[in-house]
């Protein structure tokens, strides 16, 4: 049976309202942008890197990638002081389960991250670091227990 949802006071749906805002109107990199327009001001969504709300006609602000929907009627990109960072994903980082699938002549493959020193020598266990890893969510699938 499904849980009624939680009810939400004032000052947690207006924190919520906060968080949100913050999220949507973030954005990376620094740019240059100008208002495109001759003869109007320019009311920014958000107050810009310079801490200006209003742009007088032909003026430039600077911003992040928030004001490059802006771009096609109200602004016009004049330079890029820093570049947006592209996250880049390496496959180490990436959680052990969201590997996908690899299935060899041998059979399926386990993925499994190896970090530090790994003990070779059993006669001298001090020398690396060893640490216990579960590599499977279940580590007795396909066992069966048999009593006597």
């Amino acid at each position: 049976m499904k849980q009624p949802a939680r009810r939400v006071n004032k000052l947690e749906r207006a924190e919520q309202k906060k968080a949100a805002m913050e999220y949507y109107q973030s954005g990376s990199g620094m740019f240059l942008f100008r208002n495109r327009s001759k003869v109007a001001s320019l009311e920014l969504p958000k107050v810009s890197a310079d801490g200006k709300k209003w742009i007088e006609p032909g003026q430039t602000w600077k911003g992040d990638s928030y004001f490059m929907k802006m771009i096609p009627r109200e602004a016009v990109l004049v330079e890029t002081l820093t570049e947006q960072k592209k996250e880049e994903v390496n496959m180490q980082d990436r959680l052990i389960l969201d590997q996908p699938d690899q299935v060899t002549t041998a059979g399926k493959v386990e993925h499994a991250v190896v970090q530090g020193k790994v003990a070779i020598n059993e006669v001298n266990p001090n020398e690396a670091e060893t640490k216990d890893r579960l590599l499977t969510e279940d580590p007795l699938a396909g066992v069966t227990i048999i009593r006597d």
